[in-house]
Order: C-alpha cells, then structure tokens, then sequence
C-alpha cells in the first residue's frame, strides 16, 4: 500500500528531541580530516587566475585542490530529458555560473583551520552579465552554457490545441488571484509549448501552473480570459476506470497536489503535472489523468 496520503507513525522522534541521536559527525573517527569550499562570490563570471600558494602553507592544511589536481570529469545533468551540453565540472574551470559555486577545496585536519585557510586564496574574476531572474534566463542574450546554445534545461509542454493559446491570451488562476499572458505557443515533438510574458516576481513554476490550472477546455478565446477549474469533487479517471475523486487542491512547492480519496476510503496525493494531465471535463465533472503504476 502506497504511504502517499495515509498517516505515518513517526518512530525516529523520541532519540532525536532528547539528545541521543548520532550523525556522521559525533563519530569519533581515527585519521578523519575535514573539506571546507572556497566559493565563487559572481553570480557569472570567468575565472583570470586561482593562486592558493598562502593557502598550501596555511596551519594544518593537507592539501589545496582545484580543478586542474582534481582529474574527473564533468558532472551532467543528471537526467536524460535535460539538456546533455549543460554540463560544469566538479570545482569550477574557466567560469562561474552562480554565487557560492565551489572553486577550491581545501583539506584541514581539523574543521577551524579550513575557513582561515580559504582566506587566503586569492582568485581572480572578470564579471559577466549574470542570469537572475527566469525571464532573463528565457531571453538567451546571455547563456551560462554556451556550448549548450540556450539556458533552457527542459521544455515542459501540455498537450492542448494551439490555436487556444494564441499570443496575448491571459491565463487566470484559481479564484483569480494570479494571472500570466501567453507570449507564444508553438508546437514541439506532437505537443505544444508555451511560453508567457514577463511575469514579474512569479516563478516559471507559478507560470506552469497557470498552463495546468486552466485546462484542456476553459479557453474563451474572444476576450482572452481563462479561469481555472476548482477540481475538488471531480472524479479522477485513470485508463478508462473512475479511480476517485479529488477531495482537495493541496498547493505543493513545485506543483500542486490533487487529494484524492479512493474506492476504498482511503487517499493519495496525486502531482498535478503536465504530462500526467489528458483533460478535463467541467459538465462532466471529471478529470482523466495518466499515471505510472501505483501512484493511484
């Protein structure tokens, strides 16, 4: 049985809020030397120079590593349906992408002498134009991958008609609270993807949502106004069977979380994710999803 909706006893507390938890740390382990970073303070940035001669000589240094000492090679992505050219070494090389990226490791035998260490490392840097917000990132005028011709790691697309997403269209949430402006919608590998406007403050994830909340079906395209469903008490259908029905929207930190109480009165939390989503039906009242064995 899935735990995904049904209570959990909690058995590690008691040890933990009365002081008798272990962590890796408490162990008293012979030989052990600690690693403290010296981190990038651009946001975006190449690297002119890295001198960590004051550092090697520092009190209780064992070893000073960049990346020329390190030999490994580059970290991908780390999943197949991101863009594989987005790849950055384990210490940074020749740039920085962003505030805090490790630059140097430096190897102490006791924790206090790492960051009285790192202070004298000396890196120099040639700022370049940083990437701080989703909107800037979508533009491309400056990629933090170049090799990689765009700072889009993944598209994310929902399969809806085209013509119901045409520029200028605006997206209005749930009880109307937020709204996003369609910047364009064009079709990619059989699907569509959409983009918006510039939408300030809000995260691309709350742009996301708007493109979820919305629908297969509410699009009222002569005066551009959408509103989302309220999809508590919609039943939920999954390969052609009611599964049950949404109890409740739960707001989620990426995406939101459909409540749904099954058959046999118990429930699970479903993603509201775009590739999850078939349609969705107001005068029936349902919902049809794809799911992955299990997770309903």
């Amino acid at each position: 049985m899935s735990i995904l909706g049904n209570r959990v006893i909690r058995k590690e507390d008691p040890h933990l809020i009365t002081g008798q938890g272990t962590y890796v740390d408490s162990l008293p382990l012979q030989g052990t030397a600690y690693v403290t970073f010296v981190r990038s303070t651009m946001p975006h940035a190449t690297i002119d120079s890295i001198d960590v001669s004051a550092a090697r000589t520092a009190p209780g240094v064992v070893d000073v590593i960049t990346h020329a000492e390190l030999g490994l090679d580059d970290l991908g992505p780390g999943l197949p349906m991101l863009n594989q050219a987005m790849t950055r070494p384990i210490l940074a090389r020749d740039r920085v992408r962003f505030a805090g990226e490790p630059v140097v490791a430096i190897v102490t035998e006791e924790r206090y002498q790492g960051p009285d260490a790192a202070e004298a490392v000396v890196i120099e840097y040639s700022p370049l134009p940083a990437v701080s917000t989703v909107e800037a990132a979508l533009k491309n005028d400056t990629l933090l991958f170049p090799d990689a011709g765009t700072n889009v790691a993944v598209d994310v697309f929902t399969s809806v008609p085209e013509a119901r997403f045409a520029p200028g269209i605006r997206l209005v949430e749930v009880e109307g609270s937020r709204s996003f402006t369609v910047a364009a919608a064009r079709p990619h590998q059989g699907r569509l993807l959409v983009t918006f406007e510039e939408v300030g403050d809000r995260s691309a994830a709350e742009a996301l949502h708007g493109i979820l909340l919305a629908g297969i079906d509410d699009i009222d395209a002569p005066d551009g106004e959408v509103w989302a469903s309220d999809l508590e008490g919609f039943a939920v259908v999954v390969d052609g069977d009611q599964a049950g029905v949404v109890e409740e929207v739960m707001e989620g930190a990426a995406q939101d979380l459909l409540a749904v109480r099954r058959p046999d009165d118990t429930v699970a939390l479903v993603p509201l994710a775009a590739d999850f989503v078939i349609a969705i039906d107001r005068d029936a009242r349902t919902i049809t999803l794809t799911l992955p064995p299990g997770l309903l």
